[in-house]
Protein backbone atom coordinates (compact mmCIF):
# COMPACT_ATOMS: atom_id res chain seq x y z
CA UNK A 1 0.00 0.00 0.00
CA UNK A 2 1.65 3.00 -1.07
CA UNK A 3 2.75 5.57 1.90
CA UNK A 4 0.75 8.63 2.65
CA UNK A 5 1.29 12.42 4.77
CA UNK A 6 -1.60 12.89 6.77
CA UNK A 7 -3.65 10.58 8.81
CA UNK A 8 -6.76 10.92 6.44
CA UNK A 9 -4.65 10.03 3.63
CA UNK A 10 -3.47 7.06 5.18
CA UNK A 11 -6.98 6.72 6.25
CA UNK A 12 -8.40 6.69 2.65
CA UNK A 13 -5.59 4.47 1.00
CA UNK A 14 -6.31 1.59 3.34
CA UNK A 15 -9.72 1.52 2.99
CA UNK A 16 -9.46 1.34 0.00
CA UNK A 17 -7.20 -1.86 0.04
CA UNK A 18 -9.08 -3.47 2.05
CA UNK A 19 -12.39 -2.95 -0.14
CA UNK A 20 -10.30 -4.12 -3.01
CA UNK A 21 -9.17 -7.42 -1.02
CA UNK A 22 -12.52 -8.04 -0.12
CA UNK A 23 -13.86 -7.30 -3.97
CA UNK A 24 -14.28 -11.40 -4.45
CA UNK A 25 -17.55 -10.95 -2.30
CA UNK A 26 -18.91 -8.62 -4.91
CA UNK A 27 -17.51 -10.50 -8.20
CA UNK A 28 -19.14 -14.10 -7.30
CA UNK A 29 -22.17 -12.17 -8.59
CA UNK A 30 -20.93 -11.84 -12.21
CA UNK A 31 -20.43 -15.43 -13.06
CA UNK A 32 -23.34 -18.35 -12.64
CA UNK A 33 -22.50 -20.56 -9.65
CA UNK A 34 -24.05 -23.32 -11.14
CA UNK A 35 -22.33 -25.34 -13.83
CA UNK A 36 -25.59 -27.00 -15.05
CA UNK A 37 -28.04 -24.13 -14.54
CA UNK A 38 -30.41 -25.33 -17.95
CA UNK A 39 -30.79 -28.95 -16.73
CA UNK A 40 -31.93 -26.88 -13.11
CA UNK A 41 -34.45 -25.44 -14.62
CA UNK A 42 -35.83 -27.98 -16.75
CA UNK A 43 -35.90 -30.08 -13.46
CA UNK A 44 -38.23 -27.18 -11.61
CA UNK A 45 -40.20 -26.92 -14.54
CA UNK A 46 -40.73 -31.04 -14.23
CA UNK A 47 -41.76 -30.83 -10.69
CA UNK A 48 -38.58 -32.69 -9.92
CA UNK A 49 -36.01 -31.95 -7.07
CA UNK A 50 -33.14 -30.37 -8.99
CA UNK A 51 -29.41 -31.69 -9.01
CA UNK A 52 -27.34 -28.53 -8.94
CA UNK A 53 -23.91 -28.69 -9.43
CA UNK A 54 -21.38 -25.85 -8.76
CA UNK A 55 -18.69 -24.12 -10.03
CA UNK A 56 -15.38 -24.62 -7.73
CA UNK A 57 -15.52 -21.54 -5.44
CA UNK A 58 -12.69 -19.37 -5.43
CA UNK A 59 -10.52 -20.37 -2.80
CA UNK A 60 -10.71 -18.25 0.63
CA UNK A 61 -7.48 -16.51 2.48
CA UNK A 62 -6.37 -12.96 2.84
CA UNK A 63 -2.67 -12.34 3.58
CA UNK A 64 -1.70 -11.33 6.90
CA UNK A 65 -1.29 -7.49 5.45
CA UNK A 66 -4.91 -6.85 5.27
CA UNK A 67 -5.62 -7.87 9.33
CA UNK A 68 -2.50 -5.29 10.19
CA UNK A 69 -3.88 -2.82 7.67
CA UNK A 70 -7.67 -3.50 9.51
CA UNK A 71 -5.56 -2.10 12.86
CA UNK A 72 -3.92 0.85 11.39
CA UNK A 73 -7.23 1.83 9.63
CA UNK A 74 -8.81 1.93 13.20
CA UNK A 75 -5.62 4.05 14.95
CA UNK A 76 -6.25 6.38 11.97
CA UNK A 77 -9.96 6.63 12.02
CA UNK A 78 -9.49 8.10 15.80
CA UNK A 79 -7.53 11.06 14.35
CA UNK A 80 -9.81 12.30 11.70
CA UNK A 81 -13.38 14.24 11.42
CA UNK A 82 -16.25 12.05 11.62
CA UNK A 83 -14.07 9.11 12.44
CA UNK A 84 -17.13 7.22 13.46
CA UNK A 85 -18.20 6.68 9.62
CA UNK A 86 -14.92 4.90 9.19
CA UNK A 87 -15.26 2.53 12.50
CA UNK A 88 -18.01 1.32 11.42
CA UNK A 89 -17.21 0.12 7.92
CA UNK A 90 -14.30 -0.78 9.04
CA UNK A 91 -16.70 -3.36 11.54
CA UNK A 92 -18.33 -4.36 8.22
CA UNK A 93 -14.76 -5.06 6.64
CA UNK A 94 -13.73 -7.46 9.58
CA UNK A 95 -16.27 -9.79 8.79
CA UNK A 96 -15.67 -9.43 5.23
CA UNK A 97 -12.37 -10.68 5.39
CA UNK A 98 -13.52 -13.65 7.37
CA UNK A 99 -15.64 -14.32 4.86
CA UNK A 100 -12.91 -14.37 2.27
CA UNK A 101 -11.21 -16.40 4.50
CA UNK A 102 -13.87 -18.90 4.49
CA UNK A 103 -15.48 -18.78 1.17
CA UNK A 104 -16.60 -22.14 -0.05
CA UNK A 105 -16.45 -23.70 3.50
CA UNK A 106 -20.44 -23.63 4.26
CA UNK A 107 -20.21 -24.53 8.07
CA UNK A 108 -17.76 -21.40 8.62
CA UNK A 109 -18.80 -19.18 6.53
CA UNK A 110 -22.87 -19.11 7.25
CA UNK A 111 -22.81 -17.92 10.48
CA UNK A 112 -20.18 -15.27 9.41
CA UNK A 113 -23.03 -14.48 6.72
CA UNK A 114 -25.75 -14.12 9.21
CA UNK A 115 -23.77 -11.48 11.16
CA UNK A 116 -22.95 -9.06 8.54
CA UNK A 117 -25.62 -9.65 6.01
CA UNK A 118 -28.70 -10.75 8.22
CA UNK A 119 -31.36 -14.04 7.99
CA UNK A 120 -34.48 -12.43 8.33
CA UNK A 121 -34.79 -12.39 11.35
CA UNK A 122 -34.38 -8.76 12.31
CA UNK A 123 -36.96 -6.73 13.28
CA UNK A 124 -38.20 -3.91 11.02
CA UNK A 125 -40.98 -0.91 11.61
CA UNK A 126 -44.03 -1.20 8.79
CA UNK A 127 -47.13 0.35 8.66
CA UNK A 128 -47.07 1.83 12.13
CA UNK A 129 -45.87 -1.70 13.55
CA UNK A 130 -43.01 -3.56 14.21
CA UNK A 131 -42.59 -6.84 12.45
CA UNK A 132 -40.09 -9.52 11.25
CA UNK A 133 -38.78 -9.49 8.11
CA UNK A 134 -39.35 -13.01 7.92
CA UNK A 135 -42.79 -12.48 8.29
CA UNK A 136 -43.29 -9.28 6.07
CA UNK A 137 -41.75 -11.77 3.18
CA UNK A 138 -44.14 -14.35 3.69
CA UNK A 139 -47.03 -12.05 3.91
CA UNK A 140 -45.65 -10.36 0.70
CA UNK A 141 -45.34 -13.34 -1.15
CA UNK A 142 -49.21 -14.28 0.01
CA UNK A 143 -50.97 -11.05 -1.25
CA UNK A 144 -49.03 -9.37 -3.59
CA UNK A 145 -50.55 -10.71 -6.68
CA UNK A 146 -48.73 -10.80 -10.50
CA UNK A 147 -47.08 -13.57 -12.93
CA UNK A 148 -43.85 -13.48 -14.57
CA UNK A 149 -43.52 -11.67 -17.35
CA UNK A 150 -43.07 -12.94 -20.73
CA UNK A 151 -39.37 -11.88 -21.94
CA UNK A 152 -38.98 -10.81 -25.32
CA UNK A 153 -36.71 -8.08 -25.16
CA UNK A 154 -32.73 -8.80 -26.13
CA UNK A 155 -30.22 -7.28 -24.13
CA UNK A 156 -28.67 -5.54 -27.17
CA UNK A 157 -29.92 -4.44 -29.93
CA UNK A 158 -31.52 -1.91 -32.27
CA UNK A 159 -35.35 -0.92 -31.33
CA UNK A 160 -36.32 -1.75 -27.78
CA UNK A 161 -33.58 -3.61 -25.63
CA UNK A 162 -31.95 -3.18 -22.59
CA UNK A 163 -29.20 -1.62 -23.75
CA UNK A 164 -31.69 1.54 -25.18
CA UNK A 165 -33.49 1.53 -22.19
CA UNK A 166 -30.20 2.24 -19.67
CA UNK A 167 -28.65 4.43 -22.77
CA UNK A 168 -32.07 6.57 -22.64
CA UNK A 169 -32.55 6.79 -18.82
CA UNK A 170 -28.63 7.51 -18.52
CA UNK A 171 -28.91 10.32 -21.50
CA UNK A 172 -31.70 11.80 -18.82
CA UNK A 173 -29.51 11.88 -15.90
CA UNK A 174 -26.78 13.38 -18.09
CA UNK A 175 -24.20 10.25 -17.85
CA UNK A 176 -21.78 8.63 -19.90
CA UNK A 177 -22.01 4.87 -19.24
CA UNK A 178 -21.08 2.04 -20.90
CA UNK A 179 -23.20 -1.20 -21.52
CA UNK A 180 -21.73 -4.75 -21.78
CA UNK A 181 -23.33 -8.08 -21.94
CA UNK A 182 -21.24 -10.58 -20.04
CA UNK A 183 -22.14 -14.16 -21.03
CA UNK A 184 -23.20 -16.45 -17.54
CA UNK A 185 -24.00 -13.79 -15.23
CA UNK A 186 -25.29 -14.45 -12.28
CA UNK A 187 -27.12 -11.29 -11.77
CA UNK A 188 -29.46 -9.31 -14.15
CA UNK A 189 -27.59 -6.23 -14.46
CA UNK A 190 -24.85 -5.25 -11.94
CA UNK A 191 -22.95 -1.43 -12.15
CA UNK A 192 -19.31 -0.73 -11.81
CA UNK A 193 -18.19 2.88 -11.89
CA UNK A 194 -19.49 3.96 -14.95
CA UNK A 195 -20.03 0.43 -16.93
CA UNK A 196 -23.39 -1.58 -16.53
CA UNK A 197 -22.71 -5.26 -17.06
CA UNK A 198 -25.90 -6.82 -18.00
CA UNK A 199 -26.99 -10.83 -18.79
CA UNK A 200 -27.20 -12.20 -21.92
CA UNK A 201 -30.60 -13.58 -22.10
CA UNK A 202 -33.75 -11.74 -23.20
CA UNK A 203 -36.05 -9.25 -20.73
CA UNK A 204 -39.26 -8.68 -20.24
CA UNK A 205 -40.27 -5.03 -21.24
CA UNK A 206 -41.46 -3.95 -17.62
CA UNK A 207 -38.33 -5.50 -16.48
CA UNK A 208 -36.05 -3.85 -18.66
CA UNK A 209 -37.51 -0.21 -17.84
CA UNK A 210 -37.31 -1.24 -14.09
CA UNK A 211 -33.70 -2.09 -14.73
CA UNK A 212 -32.62 0.84 -16.36
CA UNK A 213 -34.68 2.71 -13.40
CA UNK A 214 -32.51 0.73 -10.94
CA UNK A 215 -28.93 0.57 -12.33
CA UNK A 216 -28.62 4.21 -13.45
CA UNK A 217 -31.53 6.35 -11.69
CA UNK A 218 -29.83 4.57 -8.31
CA UNK A 219 -26.26 2.79 -8.45
CA UNK A 220 -25.06 5.20 -11.73
CA UNK A 221 -26.34 8.51 -10.26
CA UNK A 222 -24.88 7.43 -6.67
CA UNK A 223 -21.85 6.66 -8.06
CA UNK A 224 -21.39 9.57 -9.95
CA UNK A 225 -21.79 12.15 -7.06
CA UNK A 226 -19.46 9.64 -4.96
CA UNK A 227 -16.56 9.94 -7.69
CA UNK A 228 -16.55 13.91 -6.73
CA UNK A 229 -16.31 13.49 -2.95
CA UNK A 230 -12.81 14.38 -1.61
CA UNK A 231 -13.22 11.62 1.00
CA UNK A 232 -12.96 7.81 -0.09
CA UNK A 233 -15.82 6.34 3.22
CA UNK A 234 -17.96 8.37 0.95
CA UNK A 235 -17.36 6.77 -2.44
CA UNK A 236 -16.47 3.41 -1.29
CA UNK A 237 -19.24 2.71 1.05
CA UNK A 238 -20.12 3.75 4.92
CA UNK A 239 -21.57 1.24 7.18
CA UNK A 240 -24.86 0.12 5.96
CA UNK A 241 -24.71 1.37 2.24
CA UNK A 242 -24.82 -2.05 0.71
CA UNK A 243 -28.27 -2.40 2.09
CA UNK A 244 -29.46 0.57 1.49
CA UNK A 245 -27.91 1.84 -1.93
CA UNK A 246 -30.30 -1.25 -2.65
CA UNK A 247 -33.14 0.15 -1.14
CA UNK A 248 -32.70 3.46 -2.46
CA UNK A 249 -32.77 1.98 -6.25
CA UNK A 250 -35.69 -0.17 -5.22
CA UNK A 251 -37.97 3.07 -4.07
CA UNK A 252 -37.02 4.93 -7.26
CA UNK A 253 -38.20 1.66 -8.66
CA UNK A 254 -41.68 1.73 -6.31
CA UNK A 255 -42.00 5.38 -7.51
CA UNK A 256 -41.52 4.69 -10.75
CA UNK A 257 -44.28 2.16 -10.71
CA UNK A 258 -42.39 -0.94 -11.36
CA UNK A 259 -41.93 -2.03 -7.69
CA UNK A 260 -45.23 -3.99 -7.10
CA UNK A 261 -46.73 -7.76 -8.13
CA UNK A 262 -43.84 -9.92 -9.34
CA UNK A 263 -40.95 -8.20 -8.44
CA UNK A 264 -42.02 -7.39 -5.45
CA UNK A 265 -42.84 -10.74 -4.71
CA UNK A 266 -39.32 -11.99 -5.79
CA UNK A 267 -37.17 -9.21 -3.33
CA UNK A 268 -39.25 -10.75 -0.32
CA UNK A 269 -38.46 -14.62 -1.67
CA UNK A 270 -34.73 -13.24 -1.25
CA UNK A 271 -35.93 -12.96 2.04
CA UNK A 272 -37.32 -16.04 2.65
CA UNK A 273 -34.36 -18.23 0.81
CA UNK A 274 -31.93 -16.88 2.49
CA UNK A 275 -34.14 -18.01 5.88
CA UNK A 276 -33.93 -20.99 4.47
CA UNK A 277 -30.33 -21.42 3.80
CA UNK A 278 -29.83 -20.95 7.95
CA UNK A 279 -32.25 -23.11 8.96
CA UNK A 280 -30.37 -25.68 7.04
CA UNK A 281 -32.78 -26.54 4.02
CA UNK A 282 -31.27 -27.47 0.80
CA UNK A 283 -31.02 -26.14 -2.82
CA UNK A 284 -33.03 -28.36 -4.27
CA UNK A 285 -36.26 -28.55 -1.54
CA UNK A 286 -35.59 -24.32 -1.20
CA UNK A 287 -36.35 -24.00 -5.22
CA UNK A 288 -38.64 -26.46 -5.59
CA UNK A 289 -40.73 -24.88 -2.74
CA UNK A 290 -40.60 -21.59 -4.90
CA UNK A 291 -41.55 -22.76 -7.83
CA UNK A 292 -44.74 -25.37 -6.30
CA UNK A 293 -45.86 -23.03 -3.26
CA UNK A 294 -45.02 -19.44 -4.26
CA UNK A 295 -45.65 -19.53 -7.63
CA UNK A 296 -42.09 -18.43 -8.31
CA UNK A 297 -40.87 -19.19 -12.35
CA UNK A 298 -38.31 -22.10 -12.32
CA UNK A 299 -35.45 -19.24 -13.64
CA UNK A 300 -36.08 -17.40 -11.08
CA UNK A 301 -36.35 -19.99 -7.90
CA UNK A 302 -33.06 -21.27 -9.70
CA UNK A 303 -31.35 -17.47 -9.80
CA UNK A 304 -32.80 -17.02 -5.93
CA UNK A 305 -31.40 -19.81 -4.74
CA UNK A 306 -27.97 -19.23 -6.60
CA UNK A 307 -27.14 -16.15 -5.22
CA UNK A 308 -28.08 -17.38 -1.43
CA UNK A 309 -25.95 -20.61 -2.16
CA UNK A 310 -23.06 -19.28 -3.85
CA UNK A 311 -19.17 -19.20 -1.85
CA UNK A 312 -20.64 -21.69 0.67
CA UNK A 313 -23.69 -19.71 1.03
CA UNK A 314 -22.77 -15.85 1.37
CA UNK A 315 -26.55 -15.11 1.22
CA UNK A 316 -26.44 -11.27 1.07
CA UNK A 317 -30.35 -10.73 0.01
CA UNK A 318 -31.49 -9.83 2.88
CA UNK A 319 -30.42 -6.45 2.17
CA UNK A 320 -32.90 -5.19 0.02
CA UNK A 321 -36.10 -5.57 1.48
CA UNK A 322 -34.74 -4.30 4.49
CA UNK A 323 -32.68 -1.61 2.73
CA UNK A 324 -36.20 -0.28 1.06
CA UNK A 325 -38.05 -0.31 4.05
CA UNK A 326 -35.38 1.68 5.75
CA UNK A 327 -35.12 4.21 3.07
CA UNK A 328 -38.47 4.40 2.54
CA UNK A 329 -39.27 4.95 5.96
CA UNK A 330 -37.02 7.81 6.34
CA UNK A 331 -37.76 9.47 3.04
CA UNK A 332 -41.73 9.19 3.94
CA UNK A 333 -40.71 11.04 7.70
CA UNK A 334 -38.99 13.75 6.23
CA UNK A 335 -35.61 12.38 7.46
CA UNK A 336 -33.50 11.54 4.17
CA UNK A 337 -34.31 12.28 0.86
CA UNK A 338 -33.50 10.26 -2.27
CA UNK A 339 -30.93 13.10 -3.48
CA UNK A 340 -29.20 12.75 -0.08
CA UNK A 341 -28.91 9.52 -0.54
CA UNK A 342 -26.91 9.53 -3.30
CA UNK A 343 -24.65 11.78 -2.86
CA UNK A 344 -22.21 8.97 -2.41
CA UNK A 345 -22.66 5.62 -1.87
CA UNK A 346 -24.22 6.33 1.75
CA UNK A 347 -26.47 4.88 4.30
CA UNK A 348 -29.18 6.55 6.27
CA UNK A 349 -27.29 6.05 9.34
CA UNK A 350 -24.54 8.15 7.54
CA UNK A 351 -26.61 11.26 6.78
CA UNK A 352 -26.12 13.38 10.27
CA UNK A 353 -22.50 12.88 9.57
CA UNK A 354 -22.71 13.71 5.91
CA UNK A 355 -24.46 16.64 6.69
CA UNK A 356 -22.49 18.15 9.13
CA UNK A 357 -18.98 17.09 6.66
CA UNK A 358 -20.83 19.46 4.01
CA UNK A 359 -21.36 22.35 6.59
CA UNK A 360 -17.48 22.05 7.09
CA UNK A 361 -16.75 21.79 3.37
CA UNK A 362 -15.42 18.16 3.49
CA UNK A 363 -18.00 16.64 1.61
CA UNK A 364 -19.84 17.60 -2.07
CA UNK A 365 -23.16 18.37 -2.23
CA UNK A 366 -24.89 16.57 -5.42
CA UNK A 367 -24.05 17.44 -8.74
CA UNK A 368 -26.71 14.91 -10.14
CA UNK A 369 -30.76 15.43 -8.55
CA UNK A 370 -34.05 14.18 -8.97
CA UNK A 371 -37.09 16.73 -8.93
CA UNK A 372 -40.16 15.76 -6.85
CA UNK A 373 -41.86 12.92 -8.31
CA UNK A 374 -44.98 12.91 -10.12
CA UNK A 375 -46.68 9.34 -10.76
CA UNK A 376 -46.15 7.71 -14.04
CA UNK A 377 -48.37 8.32 -16.72
CA UNK A 378 -48.25 7.40 -20.57
CA UNK A 379 -46.82 11.17 -20.72
CA UNK A 380 -44.14 10.84 -18.23
CA UNK A 381 -43.51 6.91 -17.68
CA UNK A 382 -39.76 7.96 -15.74
CA UNK A 383 -38.70 9.94 -12.76
CA UNK A 384 -36.59 12.85 -14.76
CA UNK A 385 -33.05 13.53 -13.70
CA UNK A 386 -31.96 17.05 -13.86
CA UNK A 387 -28.06 17.74 -13.37
CA UNK A 388 -27.45 21.11 -11.33
CA UNK A 389 -25.22 23.62 -12.68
Amino acid sequence: MPRKDSAQEQLDACLNFLCHRVSVLQTLALKSGLSNRAMVVRQLREGKSPQPRFHETPTGGLAGDAWHWLRKAREWAEQVPEGELYQGRLDELELECCLVDTLGQARLIRPLARRRYGSGQEDVPWEGATVRLLHLAERLLREEVGEPEARTIPSMGPGLSLESEIYGRAYEAGLTVEVEVLRGMAAAAVTSNRKVLVGDRDYGRNEAKRLAVHEVFGHCVAGENARSQPLRILELGTAESYSDQEGTALLLEEQAGFLRGYRLRTIAARVWVTDRLHQGATFAETALTLVRDHGIAPEDAAALCERAWRGGGIARDVGYLKGWIRVRNAVQQGEATLDELRTGRVSVQALNALRRLQQQNLANYPRYKTPPFQPPSPERPYLKLVRSS
